[in-house]
């Protein structure tokens, strides 16, 4: 009966290991998201007040467009990937981590503006490279 209790004891301390683990990992993941976001946030605020966005745009003959288009889709990879990962988890591990879940709502939302704003750079582009 000892045995079997320190058993499950053992058990528990390992699950309360990986959950910690899991917790980790998965907040330092939505810290680089945050900075990446805060970083392409800035980029498009940079662009925006410009006086001209077409002139921004072929200044830098589309490499920042095309670096923002990529960190774009890897952004929604990675929060893609975070949510599967949350829906793996125990019911534990659920728990701890729902307290995490707005920022992952955050992130969306951040990222839906910024997915808005690229597809109206690249109308504005558009428009002018037909004329």
């Amino acid at each position: 009966m000892e045995s079997e209790l320190a058993n499950i004891n053992q058990q528990i301390q390992e699950q309360e290991n990986e959950a910690e683990n899991a917790i980790a990992k998965w907040q330092e993941n939505v810290i680089e998201l945050e900075e990446k976001c805060a970083e392409l946030k800035q980029n498009l605020k940079t662009a925006l007040e410009s006086n001209d966005a077409v002139d921004t745009m072929n200044d830098a003959s589309g490499s920042d467009y095309s670096q923002l288009m990529e960190e774009n889709a890897s952004l929604q990879n990675k929060i893609n990937y975070l949510e599967t990962s949350l829906a793996g988890n125990s019911g534990n591990e659920i728990d701890s981590e729902i307290q995490h879940g707005d920022t992952v709502v955050e992130l969306q939302e951040e990222l839906k503006i910024a997915q808005d704003t690229l597809a109206k750079d690249e109308e504005v582009v558009q428009r002018w490279e037909g004329k």
